[in-house]
C-alpha cells in the first residue's frame, strides 16, 4: 500500500500510478473509496468521511463520475468536488 512506503517510494508509486489507467469505487455506506488497476490489482484504499462530515452527503455525480455534489442535510450549501485516484478536492461550495 502507498501509505506503508517511504517518501520517494511514494512518488515512485504515483508517477506509475499515472500512466496505467485506473478503476476507482465508491463505497457510499461506509465513505470510502478503492482505487484498481485495471487488471483489478487493489492499488489503494481511501475513507472520505472526513469530506461527508464537512461537505455533507454525496447526492449527485457528473457523467464521467469524477465530479461530485456534497449538501449538508440542513443547509441550502452545496460542495462541488473533484475525484482523483488519491482524494476528493474542492472545487467550489455555492
Amino acid at each position: 500500500m502507498i501509505a506503508a512506503l517511504t517518501g520517494n517510494q511514494v512518488e515512485k508509486v504515483e508517477v506509475k500510478m499515472k500512466k496505467i489507467p485506473l478503476i476507482i469505487a465508491l463505497n457510499l455506506t461506509e465513505y470510502k473509496f478503492y482505487t484498481y488497476s485495471e487488471n483489478g490489482l487493489m492499488i489503494n484504499r481511501f475513507a472520505f468521511k472526513d469530506m461527508v462530515m464537512k461537505y455533507g452527503d454525496p447526492i449527485a455525480t457528473s457523467p464521467d463520475g469524477l465530479n461530485y455534489i456534497f449538501k449538508k442535510k440542513r443547509k441550502a450549501e452545496f460542495s462541488v468536488l473533484h475525484l482523483d485516484e488519491r482524494e476528493f478536492t474542492l472545487i467550489r461550495t455555492i
